[in-house]
């Protein structure tokens, strides 16, 4: 939800107080009035009951004047940042895909990781790896953009924390690719391959028995879940857009 925020200042003596905003980086201000977001518009604090996006970078002045002087307080700007989104899931024992719509507030493995650190065995993305028992990292920084799968020695939960990443694209290359599932909303097969569906050769689970294999006709799998990683095989090049959720 979004916060409350103040602005304050100190003056001495009997002063009146009126406070201002800039909506052009401060090339010019106007006085403020008390409503639903401002109040505190003539005294010496200023409350902003809402900080939503709309807000972001305005700067804000106190003009303070007595005995028929006036000055300006220093400009405060504010910055509001995106919301925080939260992406639980449920691992077993062994292995499990990994895929999200979240850009993790720490993209470092080990940080990302480490409340289930004492049950992960292993990271795998495409050839690259990360093996904390054995120090080894060859993936790096995490990617929302990636697909992944993890081995785990027990059950565990997972959240990942951040904003929200707005790429909505996945390119896949000629042969087998990881198929990251980058929507919040669970998506059908055939809605995500519109118009490239003879292009796929087969696209199956990593972490269980559904495929879909069109020139077979097997299609024991027909929607891609959000969050799971995918195995696909595409005769050419694809660009693929995750379509938006109801």
């Amino acid at each position: 939800q979004p916060e409350s925020v103040f602005f304050s200042v100190v003056a001495q003596g009997e002063v009146n107080y009126r406070w201002q905003q800039s909506i052009n980086g401060g090339n010019s201000y106007s006085n403020l009035n008390n409503s639903s977001i401002f109040q505190g518009v003539a005294t010496s604090e200023l409350t902003l009951t809402s900080t939503n996006s709309f807000l972001n970078g305005r700067l804000f002045r106190c003009k303070i004047s007595a005995d028929g002087c006036e000055d300006f307080s220093q400009s405060a700007l504010l910055t509001v940042l995106p919301p925080l989104i939260v992406q639980e899931f449920t691992f077993s024992k062994g292995w499990n895909t990994l895929a999200t719509y979240v850009d993790p507030a720490d993209s470092d493995l080990t940080e990302l990781f480490s409340p289930i650190m004492d049950r992960l065995i292993i990271v795998v993305s495409g050839d690259q790896i990360f093996y904390p028992g054995l120090g080894i990292n060859t993936i790096g920084a995490f990617d929302p953009t990636l697909g992944y799968i993890l081995k785990l020695s027990d059950n565990a939960s997972f959240t990942i924390i951040g904003e929200e990443n707005n790429t909505i694209q996945i390119s896949l290359q000629e042969g087998w690719n990881y198929l990251p599932v980058i929507s919040e909303c669970n998506t059908d097969i055939d809605a995500l391959f519109e118009g490239n569906l003879n292009k796929v050769i087969v696209l199956k689970e990593l972490d269980g028995v559904g495929v879909f294999w069109p020139n077979l006709g097997v299609a024991t799998l027909q929607s891609l879940e959000s969050g799971k990683t995918y195995l696909i095989k595409v005769s050419e090049i694809i660009n693929v857009v995750f379509p938006d959720c109801d």
